[in-house]
């Protein structure tokens, strides 16, 4: 009953919508462009006939096709018109039915996509923010612009461009991906086609993004991620490298314990043990990076100057022994083993230790 209330609802449905039906029992009269008047902003106050005219131009400019259907009633019972929401089609006129599947086919077919700056398609969730910021305009009686409207919805909108298009590089990482890759060149592909996928997201989604503020924050967002997976793949590589190693060098140290190298041809024996052990780990499959080997023996080499002063001096004790001359070649090797060792510090040192424990006993 309200009739600025009527007006606040007719104006929202306009504004939001890329075709409008109006419907009105008889003809179009005065009060229904009246209505039309107030949306479309005709200045008040003006002469009849040219108030008349001009708001017939307006309408006409801004609604520029337009159609005109005529309905027979649903039905001629009274029972029947007061229980529309109830009858079957059986009970509704027939007339009726062919003229409403005529309106229907006419809206599918001629009805186009709204857009809310002419370049990006308004999706329903975008119209249903419209709708809220709209309401919120007219409630509180603040004049309001469509560029503003848009430009808050392009905010709302942008974030969740860029939101959406992360999540979706990191799900397709997680799923695509089997970590560690064997090589770089394996992760930057997988990486690159995840990354073209998000993009063509964040593009689709992303409009009125003028100063390229979130589309700097997507692009910071992807060299994050891709440093995280990065990450996580040379440290997936480096621990199983590292179990690799401890399982096919584990009959190796429990043999340096039990002093097994120390005696008559266990200098050969070492040799081919060590060969063994390289042989069985380079067959392994799923290592990962390439170069992982070498980030090992670098970890390594910081480790193995300080074990190999450790052998000179240990060679020097047992010189003083002079009980074998086994003895004199097998710490020799030592000292020569320990710069081409490749494994993991850790096994280096447990060698050396088990050395100087055997040779220790041997000069008590």
């Amino acid at each position: 009953g309200d009739k600025r209330n009527d007006l606040n609802i007719f104006c929202l449905s306009v504004i939001l919508s890329i075709t409008l039906v109006y419907n009105s029992k008889g003809t179009i009269d005065e009060d229904a462009i009246e209505k039309l008047r107030f949306v479309i902003g005709v200045v008040q106050n003006t002469q009849r006939v040219e108030e008349r005219n001009h708001c017939r131009g307006c309408i006409r400019m801004y609604f520029k096709t337009r159609k005109c259907f005529v309905f027979d009633p649903p039905s001629g019972n009274n029972d029947v018109l007061q229980r529309m929401d109830e009858v079957s089609e059986e009970e509704i006129s027939s007339t009726f039915l062919a003229q409403a599947e005529k309106f229907c086919t006419y809206i599918y077919e001629n009805s186009e996509v709204k857009y809310l700056d002419q370049i990006h398609e308004a999706t329903g969730k975008m119209l249903g923010e419209l709708a809220t910021l709209y309401t919120e305009a007219i409630m509180s009686s603040k004049a309001t612009s469509m560029e503003n409207v848009v430009m808050s919805i392009s905010k709302i909108e942008n974030e969740a461009a860029v939101q959406e298009a992360t999540e979706h590089y990191e799900k397709m990482m997680r799923e695509r991906g089997r970590f560690p890759t064997e090589t770089d060149k394996a992760f930057t592909e997988l990486s690159i086609q995840c990354e073209e996928e998000a993009l063509q997201i964040f593009m689709k989604k992303s409009f009125k993004d003028s100063e390229l503020s979130f589309q700097k924050q997507y692009m910071k967002n992807m060299e994050q991620k891709k440093h995280e997976f990065s990450e996580m793949n040379k440290m997936k590589s480096l621990k199983y490298c590292e179990e690799l190693l401890r399982k096919h060098s584990k009959d190796h140290e429990e043999a340096m314990r039990q002093g097994l190298y120390c005696a008559p041809g266990g200098y050969q024996k070492f040799q081919e043990d060590m060969g063994q052990i390289v042989e069985r780990y380079n067959k392994e499959p799923g290592k990962g990076l390439q170069e992982q080997g070498l980030y090992i023996r670098q970890g390594f080499y910081e480790e193995a100057d300080m074990y190999h002063q450790q052998l000179k001096d240990l060679k020097g004790e047992v010189e003083k022994l002079k009980e074998t001359s086994w003895v004199d070649s097998a710490v020799d090797m030592f000292c020569d083993i320990v710069q081409f060792l490749s494994w993991k510090g850790t096994v280096v040192a447990g060698l050396v230790r088990t050395a100087r424990d055997f040779f220790k006993k041997k000069a008590l």
